[in-house]
């Protein structure tokens, strides 16, 4: 029922999307802002065009198998930590700050809310992008297997009720 991307909508008189573009200039450290889109994602070429040319957009065109795919979009070309936020979910600084500075490999932060898990916000040190470009780690099948472990499912059945952070997470 959504007609645009869901990042494209208003949450307290603020555009989501706004919203984590400015939440993520907060940090000194940040070097670059890119912005994967796929599903719809003339809307937010519009609005970034207008808004925030300085703003790099890559498309992946596989949006609609597992977010890995856009995770991996991202780091194309990328010799740096990476930050990865989501534009569809709202995290408050504090969180964003604690995942910022963790020099952990892979940092995340993920609730459990209405029988789903989300990652709304993880990091990847520059010593682990490596992994997101190597193919094995993006084979569907090994994809599904995971997600069917992480689930508890004997079978894949199509929904995924974990997201593709928490698998990353498993393959390291």
């Amino acid at each position: 029922w959504f007609n645009k991307p869901k990042c494209m909508y208003h949450q307290n008189g603020v555009l989501q999307l706004q919203r984590v573009i400015e939440d993520a200039k907060h940090f000194e450290k940040t070097k670059d802002i890119i912005i994967i889109a796929g599903y719809k994602y003339k809307y937010i070429k519009n609005y970034l065009e207008k808004n925030y040319p300085e703003i790099e957009l890559r498309i992946n065109d596989r949006y609609l198998e597992p977010a890995i795919y856009s995770y991996r979009k991202a780091v194309e070309n990328v010799n740096d930590d990476v930050l990865f936020m989501l534009a569809d979910e709202s995290i408050n600084l504090r969180n964003i700050e604690r995942i910022a500075s963790s020099e952990r490999k892979l940092s995340l932060l993920y609730h459990n809310n209405f029988y789903y898990y989300s990652v709304g916000i993880f990091k990847l040190r520059k010593d682990v992008l490596n992994i997101l470009e190597d193919d094995k780690y993006l084979d569907f099948e090994q994809i599904k297997e995971i997600y069917k472990f992480a689930n508890n499912k004997t079978e894949y059945d199509g929904n995924f009720n974990i997201n593709s952070g928490i698998c990353l997470g498993y393959m390291l």
